[in-house]
């Protein structure tokens, strides 16, 4: 009699678990993977259940074992396993709509990352329903470190730079796949007998992003070295900045990166190519405070990358010395409405607001300094 007292207890604890069709619910426990698995639940059954509603814990190789040990089969693990991947903006939405504890929401964004950049709107969405403050910054901080698949298609052993950075070399298909950072990168590819191939890519996390390279024979280019080519002091460089920052969410130290709008040459080469990239640093940033005082945004410039993969380093007014430093932040603020200090920071103020610099705004930069490329090599443009 108590065996099928405790049979029928089992059996109607699964049933319930599993059921649920009209209440919402938050990713399995580590323990309620492990009592499913325990109460004989079909595997099929469990294994939906963890693709649906996820797992809020990381099922190492020690815990898979012993799962193992107690009934779990193949298709259970390899779904545990799958479970570990970032979790998306949809399934946030679900959790926090579904009313999952914000404790439970902010351990999982922890544990498994995101896919996705978690943009104010989306953010002030998920307030709307029902976020609290402890998610909304532990998505911000996830959204910095948030990576994407970026799947590079090029000519076979090419080697593929990343932002200047060696990422490897080209599969015999010609694929090399990496994961980086969510937003625009510079992606390099070179191969001896083949024109180096520049471009500005944009990672996302939704999905896997392929990106063609083909490279051309250098016949239609000539590459040849040269020390006597290089970049001035001064010279001036105009730049896109390629994302809207805000001292609502922006954080010291963080990188700012520009896209080169014009090619600079020195003697018809190439020093500086049109789509490259340059980088500042944020030095100083502040939300919007009471009493009417407005957020503070202070941004430096700091360095470009040349053709040849070396940097150079800017600044953020043309003269290093002399009398006009004041006249140029008042041409430079009445124009774009972005002050350059002598210092290199730019800022930009709104009484009483946080400050927002939109993606897309232009400035220009300068070379801080001569710098010269030595027996680094050159480009001759295509259009001279």
């Amino acid at each position: 009699m108590k065996l099928r007292f405790l049979i029928l207890f089992v059996v109607l604890a699964a049933v319930q678990l599993l059921a649920l069709p009209q209440q919402p619910q938050g990713p399995l426990t580590q323990n309620q993977v492990t009592d499913l698995v325990k109460y004989g639940v079909n595997s099929t059954d469990l294994v939906e259940k963890i693709r649906k509603l996820g797992i809020d814990f990381d099922p190492n190789d020690q815990y898979l074992q012993v799962l193992r040990k107690a009934g779990a089969k193949d298709e259970v693990i390899q779904a545990l396993r799958a479970a570990r991947k970032p979790i998306s903006r949809d399934q946030i939405g679900k959790l926090v709509a579904g009313g999952v504890s914000s404790q439970r929401a902010v351990s999982l964004v922890k544990q498994r990352g995101i896919d996705f950049q978690a943009d104010e709107q989306y953010l002030q969405t998920l307030r709307l329903a029902g976020a609290d403050d402890t998610l909304i910054a532990a998505l911000r901080e996830a959204s910095a470190a948030a990576t994407g698949q970026l799947v590079v298609e090029t000519s076979p052993n090419a080697e593929v730079r990343l932002d200047g950075e060696p990422q490897g070399h080209a599969d015999a298909r010609g694929e090399l796949a990496l994961r980086t950072k969510l937003g625009a990168h510079t992606l390099q590819v070179s191969l001896e007998g083949k024109k180096d191939y520049q471009q500005i890519v944009t990672v996302t996390g939704e999905k896997e992003c392929r990106f063609k390279a083909r490279l051309e024979d250098t016949a239609s280019a000539t590459v040849r070295e040269n020390p006597g080519y290089g970049v001035e002091d001064g010279t001036p460089v105009k730049l896109r900045l390629t994302r809207t920052l805000s001292s609502a969410d922006a954080q010291v130290n963080d990188r700012v990166d520009f896209e080169v709008l014009e090619e600079v040459k020195s003697g018809g080469i190439v020093i500086i190519p049109k789509g490259g990239i340059a980088w500042g640093t944020v030095t100083d940033a502040q939300p919007k405070r009471r009493m009417g005082r407005a957020g503070k945004l202070d941004i430096r410039i700091d360095n470009v990358r040349l053709v040849d993969g070396e940097k150079a380093p800017l600044r953020a007014v043309k003269e290093s010395k002399g009398q006009d430093k004041k006249g140029t932040m008042t041409t430079g603020l009445v124009a774009t409405g972005i002050i350059f200090f002598p210092a290199a920071p730019l800022f930009l103020l709104k009484h009483g607001e946080d400050i927002t610099i939109p993606k897309d705004t232009q400035i220009t930069a300068y070379i801080n300094g001569d710098f010269k490329l030595g027996a680094a090599k050159a480009r001759n443009s295509v259009a001279q």
